[in-house]
């Protein structure tokens, strides 16, 4: 046995990284960037971003809040898990976070989703106070 390639099943089946990774199991739009505009948070909850597909398709998203207040602002981003029309208690990613002027979240993330997931937010201050900036890769 050569001590330069694993011959582990396991590492065989998961791809084993490097000249072990199979074809077949790459997909073949494995880590392709989306392009976002910066979106202003409205004054109420609302969807920031609907990738409208299905449960086979995930993503890994990205965000920075940057206000653009002259005076602190409240947040609040998550995920809707299979679009339900809200956020629950478990789908928070920011909650109420105060977000100083001037200033930013900072990047939070990446954080996964599906395809039929939803991501929801708004600003708790008012409306147009705060942008959301955006990193998403898609990664199956």
């Amino acid at each position: 046995m050569s001590n330069t390639r694993n011959s582990n099943i396991i590492t065989k089946f998961f791809g084993g990284g490097g000249a072990n990774f199979p074809a077949a199991i790459n997909p073949t739009n494995t880590y392709r960037r989306h392009h976002m505009d910066p979106i202003l948070m409205a004054g109420a909850d609302g969807i920031l971003w609907d990738p409208g597909l299905n449960q086979y398709v995930a993503y890994e998203i990205e965000f920075l809040v940057v206000n653009v207040h002259n005076a602190a602002v409240v947040v609040n981003i998550g995920v809707d898990l299979v679009s339900g029309g809200g956020l629950t208690a478990g789908e928070y990613w920011m909650y109420n976070e105060n977000i100083p002027y001037p200033g930013n979240s900072g990047w939070r993330g990446p954080f996964t989703i599906l395809g039929w997931d939803d991501i929801r937010g708004w600003c708790v201050t008012g409306a147009n106070l705060a942008t959301v900036h955006w990193r998403i890769t898609r990664a199956w």
